[in-house]
């Protein structure tokens, strides 16, 4: 390929870059990574369900333990006036030690992120967790 093709394939893929940051489980408590994802094609909504799914899809690093257990899904995530609900699978609360951790890491992730929120709601099969 010619350099001018190279260019223009590489401009045409320009949507913004930010970086999200994500919480997992470790052997001795919490730790952090960070991942370089792209957007701006897509309605905050789906930038929020984007980030859910790639946070349900668990950590990059060996040494880290996801925060639902591997088959949770993301099955509606709705964004009104600076406020999200979301709905998760009931697979998120199978083999959990403490579903109000997790479910409280995840808040706390999604507003680090997406500060713009005001209220973040999470139910499971349609339950809202409460008391996190």
């Amino acid at each position: 390929m010619s350099l001018a093709l190279i260019g223009v394939v590489a401009i045409s893929d320009c949507r913004a870059q930010v970086r999200w940051t994500f919480e997992f489980y470790a052997v001795d408590g919490i730790r952090v990574e960070e991942r370089l994802m792209r957007t701006g094609d897509e309605s905050k909504e789906r930038e929020i369900q984007s980030y859910i799914e790639e946070m349900l899809y668990g950590p990059m690093s060996p040494d880290l333990m996801p925060l639902f257990p591997v088959g949770t899904r993301v099955l509606s995530v709705l964004y009104r006036n600076e406020d999200v609900y979301i709905n998760m699978s009931e697979d998120a609360v199978l083999l959990q030690p403490d579903i109000f951790q997790s479910v409280q890491l995840l808040d706390s992730g999604i507003r680090r992120n997406f500060p713009v929120l005001k209220q973040i709601k999470i139910f499971i099969a349609g339950h809202e967790i409460q008391n996190f």
